[in-house]
């Protein structure tokens, strides 16, 4: 029985094996939570959470730990890409909501345009009260970062594949996102489980506003296109989004 006990614990696939850690790794307005409650509804604990120049404590890593935590068998790193145009959306409308942060006598539209101009000088503290781009000098330099940094991970989401129809994606991508993620955290989940996951995965999350994606389209026109594509250059196609509007 010993020996027989012994030959299943040594066939036992190595991807039903739980993981000791889990990071994840990702920049403002990409759908950190979204990705971080898919991570907690698979796995039933708590990610830890990294951002760059961000305070940390229990459940933050810095930056300069992920040269070791790569290549540690016992964890398992995770980031989320989007569309950064629609960070840049999120990034404004969360602004708008605070009553410090941004000047409310004026429309939308023109706040977008204001800090589309200014993009490629960075931001200061004192503008629009956030330095969002991490005091890069230009929107360029800052997803070279991202570039550099995060598509390095040894695993990438979407949020556009993960977010599902309530945030305008597809169900059959978001099911299939979710079990992609599973694997990789060693878990094997039903269609059940899956199905489940996807229901509780939209929203609720304490910087949720609406997770849509393509909403930069509400922003943009043939007067003002020319604008956002000087302001991102190649950041958009790089990261494998276009400039086609839906």
């Amino acid at each position: 029985m010993k020996s027989i006990l012994t030959l299943l614990v040594i066939c036992i696939p190595f991807y039903l094996r739980p993981v000791e850690r889990i990071i994840i790794f990702t920049y403002p307005k990409s759908g950190t939570h979204l990705l971080g409650k898919c991570v907690e509804l698979i796995t039933k604990k708590t990610p830890c959470y990294q951002f760059n120049k961000m305070h940390w404590d229990k459940n933050y890593y810095p930056t300069h730990q992920f040269n070791k935590v790569m290549t540690d068998k016992n964890t398992k790193l995770l980031t989320i890409i989007r569309d950064p145009r629609d960070s840049l959306i999120s990034l404004i409308k969360a602004l708008e909501k605070s009553e410090h942060r941004i000047d409310h006598t004026k429309s939308l539209q023109t706040i977008v345009t204001d800090i589309l101009k200014n993009l490629d000088k960075g931001f200061s503290e004192n503008y629009y009260g956030t330095n969002f781009y991490l005091q890069s000098k230009s929107i360029k330099e800052y997803y070279k970062i991202v570039f550099d940094q995060y598509l390095a991970c040894p695993f990438i989401t979407r949020f556009e594949a993960l977010v599902g129809p309530k945030g305008g994606g597809s169900y059959k991508k978001q099911l299939q996102e979710i079990e992609r993620i599973a694997l990789y955290l060693n878990h094997v989940l039903s269609l059940l489980e899956l199905e489940n996951i996807a229901k509780k995965l939209f929203g609720n999350t304490h910087t949720f506003l609406k997770g849509q994606i393509g909403s930069w389209q509400q922003f943009a026109s043939k007067s003002n296109m020319s604008l956002w594509k000087n302001s991102f250059g190649d950041c958009v196609t790089k990261l494998g989004y276009c400039w086609t509007k839906k």
